[in-house]
């Protein structure tokens, strides 16, 4: 309210919120106030309307260290984005980016989305570029090697230190080469199988994978088996005081050692024939390479491979199967014996 005798001087001025005065509502120097936005306005000499204050900046968004931003006209927060005064932490990055780590200068292109030609630095103390055209990540000459890719022959390729000679690669048929020797200090599995959790060494599946290719080891096992004493005329009543063996199997050749020691051959009869741990092939006989027992052997015997391959060997000597029948065996009879055959 003016005081009395005193005549009071008005701006140019509005009540509307949200009203601007245009450049033909002032001419240079005057000013205008919006009254409900509490905007104070004035058209500079270039006939163009300018803010020259508000009432205030508005309440402060956010919580304590969160850097501020224009929220819808007001200013607002976010835990994306905080400035303790020591520390900028950021995170949810988006766009293109361009910068670097450690002292050194920035290179074209961005570190989200690399462009053809551009690449991001690192620090001369680090590992080097990674390079958007090549797929490379450069190494430097006094640290470790390389890890790359070329994008067409390999996918990744293993280099030494300087990028001159390639270790390794991983094909994109996701075979891995090694141009020198492997070292390992654990143990790795070929065709899918679990690696052992124990000791060091290569772990071949459960059930063999077998290879068409004459120079490919497809298998390797070892383990144990019951083997037991059967006749081709008859096994009723035979009982034991031990049965014991084990085996080792490499690729198609099985090696395995068995100790049988009857309590009682019972009533069996026809020619004796000794349980294995895996059917043989049926390609003809194998090789005893020990042989002892108190049944009645003059010579260290052959073995013929089992005619309805159910995995057993008969005695045999120069191919003649059945030599050993029930009428050399007693009831106390002992068979040790190391064997070698086919599957």
């Amino acid at each position: 309210m003016a005081q009395t005798n005193y005549t009071p001087i008005s701006l140019y001025y509005s009540t509307t919120a949200s009203a601007v005065p245009t450049a033909a509502n002032l001419v240079p120097g005057e000013l205008a106030i919006n009254t409900n936005d509490g905007k104070l306005y004035y058209e500079d000499s270039s006939g163009v309307v300018q803010v020259l204050a508000t009432k205030s900046t508005g309440s402060i968004g956010g919580s304590t260290t969160q850097v501020q931003f224009n929220n819808s006209g007001s200013l607002g927060g976010s835990s994306s984005f905080t400035w303790d005064g020591t520390t900028v932490t950021a995170t949810k990055f988006a766009g293109a980016l361009n910068g670097t780590v450690g002292f050194t200068t920035p290179s074209t292109g961005a570190f989200t989305t690399l462009s053809a030609t551009g690449r991001a630095t690192f620090a001369a103390s680090g590992f080097g570029a990674i390079s958007a055209s090549t797929g490379t990540m450069q190494g430097q000459t006094l640290y470790g090697g390389v890890l790359a890719g070329n994008g067409s022959s390999y996918d990744v390729m293993i280099c030494n230190r300087s990028g001159s000679e390639v270790l390794g690669v991983i094909a994109n048929t996701q075979n891995l080469f090694a141009a020198g020797s492997l070292t390992g200090t654990s143990t790795i599995s070929v065709g899918n199988a679990t690696p052992s959790t124990t000791g060091a060494g290569i772990t071949f599946p459960a059930t063999q994978s077998a290879s068409s290719d004459a120079n490919t080891l497809d298998d390797y096992e070892e383990g144990t088996w019951t083997p037991t004493v059967t006749f081709g005329g008859g096994s009723t009543g035979i009982t034991y005081s031990l049965q014991t063996g084990s085996y080792t199997k490499i690729g198609n050749i099985v090696r395995c050692s068995f100790d049988v020691r009857l309590s009682s051959k019972g009533s069996s009869t026809g020619n004796a024939k000794i349980s294995l741990p895996f059917v043989s092939n049926g390609a003809g006989g194998g090789s005893i390479i020990y042989f002892t027992g108190n049944v009645s052997v003059t010579t260290l015997p052959n073995f013929g491979v089992d005619a309805a391959a159910t995995g057993g060997f008969y005695f045999a000597t120069a191919g003649a199967t059945g030599v050993y029948a029930d009428t050399q065996f007693t009831n106390t009879s002992i068979v040790i014996a190391t064997i070698i055959f086919q599957v």
